[in-house]
């Protein structure tokens, strides 16, 4: 129930019967007309420039105001955006933005917890794969263009998740040429979000329509409209339909600016990137530290506190008891203090070295302070402070570098941190397939180019952790792998054997950062390619002095020669050892002069026949 319910329910004369109580229902009726009276004069103060909850509260308490009522206006601020604060959330989110910044600045924990979200998600390198080929010019001049480096180039790339951990949002502003010169070509650029204001489909809240930019323009306030990039592409004349239903909802007037209309040959458009959203009829995206913010506060906090504690202690002091009055005390303080100033640059009693002997009397009594520092308990602290902000930004105790004792497994990632990793590695793959299906649309809508939706279907690859990086699970998958084609490489058609090889290689060389466009592309490996014929043999010679053979398969296969039965007896006798090597060698030669002779006679009586 709001603030407002409360009000009205209270109020209520009928109130009173309900509670049977008219004695206690007047006082508090009473309380809660003087409470409201209070609240609509600070709403009508026109002194308070900046109507946040926080200066409402600070005005709130300097009139006076009822402190019960004070508590129920702060959670109701924070909860149900009471009354007139329909901002609330907005405010909220604001507030916890500007937190967020704070902490990516200074907190070591925020600023490694963003790292580590952005090395997940987009890797050391993003790589867009488009199977047609006029498609992968486009987007390769797109993303290669030195237009576009502020944010697509290499070294900035990232930092479109950096921010969008820090701010919850990316606005991606296209401007996209018309004229005949560079038509269809697309620049990019990122819109500050504390500028933009979505407006929906008046229907419904969550079909963002057109961006609202305000802005400083020189020294004038303006005001203008950018299209939603789904918007600017739809069928038809789409951005008018959709302007001319706002129009009528008086929702826009006549008099607004459209960014699209005013900047001549260029087409404008607008992608809303949110991640983290915390209300499910909202389209705005929250910061990752959020939840965490308190904690990431208290761990820096601490571990400061315990800097200083630490240099405390190693800055160790001395106390001494002196038996005297202050005479005696100065006279001690004298001795034991440093000569060192400006013109004496010699200390005629410097500190004593390590390990030294320290000499008293009964007139001094010198004690040890404790030198502990209470590290195990700093340590548990630490570790509590800093697993409860990890988690508050999605992150396992493992990823901070806790939880050592599980250091040997830690590598191989807790099951559920490595899905969420996963998770925004497939957000940011579907961030960039729109960038990509926007790109390639402008070009086709305002340039030469024609595509189509399936030509705008993208493969994108980061080179970031993978199965290669888990030992125990890479030879898990290996071995499966192995075990499915082996069996059945018989029965799997070659195509579909070239597919899988050449998907496989591409994930192999992806994880080791082998640019594989060309490499394991289904060209490359042949998918749906005729085989090649095996070459047929060229025909055998004719023997010397003769016609070739006629080729009939249907005759019969000659019987071995009597040499060739011969030389493997002689074979068999000489590996039993009946024969020794030189008798198989004389053995040989006859059966060979032999055979020369025969071979001899009949070449002589052919030519002689001849």
């Amino acid at each position: 129930m709001t603030l407002q319910n409360r009000l009205a329910h209270l109020i209520d004369p009928g109130y009173a019967e309900l509670t049977g109580d008219l004695d206690r229902a007047n006082e508090e009726t009473r309380m809660l007309r003087a409470s409201l009276e209070t609240v609509v004069d600070v709403l009508r103060d026109e002194t308070i420039s900046i109507r946040s909850p926080a200066a409402m509260i600070a005005r709130l308490q300097e009139s006076g105001y009822d402190t019960g009522m004070l508590d129920l206006m702060v959670s109701q601020l924070g909860w149900d955006q009471i009354g007139g604060m329909g901002e609330g959330a907005a405010q909220e989110r604001t507030t916890a933005v500007e937190q967020a910044i704070r902490l990516f600045r200074y907190s070591p924990l925020a600023q490694w917890s963003i790292w580590l979200w952005t090395g997940w998600g987009l890797g050391d390198k993003v790589t867009v794969t488009l199977k047609n080929t006029a498609a992968q010019k486009v987007w390769d001049e797109f993303v290669t263009a030195e237009r576009n480096e502020p944010v697509l180039s290499e070294d900035t790339v990232h930092e479109l998740s950096d921010w969008l951990q820090v701010k919850g949002n990316r606005f991606l502003v296209f401007f996209t040429s018309t004229k005949k010169v560079n038509a269809g070509q697309t620049t990019i650029r990122v819109m500050d979000q504390a500028e933009v204001t979505p407006v929906a489909n008046p229907l419904d809240k969550l079909d963002t329509w057109f961006y609202k930019r305000e802005f400083i323009g020189g020294t004038l306030n303006q005001a203008m409209y950018y299209p939603d990039h789904r918007t600017l592409i739809g069928d038809g004349n789409l951005v008018n339909k959709r302007w001319a239903l706002l129009l009528e909802a008086k929702i826009v007037t006549s008099s607004d600016k459209r960014a699209d209309l005013i900047q001549p040959g260029t087409a404008v458009s607008i992608l809303h990137i949110a991640h983290n959203r915390k209300d499910e009829q909202s389209v705005w995206g929250w910061p990752i530290t959020t939840a965490a913010g308190a904690w990431v506060k208290g761990h820096k906090q601490f571990a400061e506190a315990h800097l200083g504690v630490a240099l405390a202690i190693a800055q160790f002091v001395r106390r001494s008891k002196v038996k005297g009055g202050s005479r005696a005390v100065a006279s001690v303080i004298g001795q034991i203090a440093s000569t060192l100033s400006s013109s004496n640059y010699t200390d005629g009693n410097p500190p004593g070295a390590a390990g030294s002997w320290h000499v008293e009397n009964e007139a001094s009594t010198t004690k040890e302070l404790p030198l502990n520092t209470g590290a195990s308990d700093a340590k548990a602290d630490n570790e509590m402070f800093m697993s409860q902000a990890g988690l508050g930004m999605g992150l396992l105790p493992v990823s901070f570098g806790l939880d050592t004792a599980r250091w040997a497994t830690a590598v191989e990632m807790d099951k559920a941190q490595a899905m969420l990793f996963e998770r925004y590695q497939r957000f940011w793959a579907a961030q960039f397939r729109k960038i990509v299906r926007l790109v390639l649309l402008l070009a086709s809508k305002y340039g030469p180019s024609t595509f189509t939706d399936k030509d705008t279907t993208a493969e994108i690859s980061t080179d970031s952790f993978s199965l290669s990086d888990y030992p125990a699970v890479s030879k898990a998958v290996a071995d499966q792998v192995k075990n499915m084609l082996e069996p059945y490489a018989s029965l799997i058609p070659d195509d579909t054997t070239k597919a899988l090889l050449s998907k496989l290689w591409s994930l192999s060389l992806d994880a080791l950062g082998v640019d594989t466009k060309d490499l394991t592309s289904e060209d490359a490996f042949g998918v749906g390619l005729e085989p090649e014929p095996a070459p047929v043999p060229p025909p055998m010679p004719p023997p010397p002095g003769g016609e070739p053979a006629p080729d009939d398969e249907d005759a019969e296969p000659e019987e071995e020669s009597a040499f060739i039965q011969t030389l493997q007896v002689a074979l068999q006798n000489l590996e039993a050892g009946d024969i020794t090597p030189d008798q198989f060698a004389e053995f040989m030669m006859a059966q060979i002069g032999e055979v020369y002779s025969e071979h001899g006679e009949t070449g002589r009586s052919g030519s002689a026949d001849g």
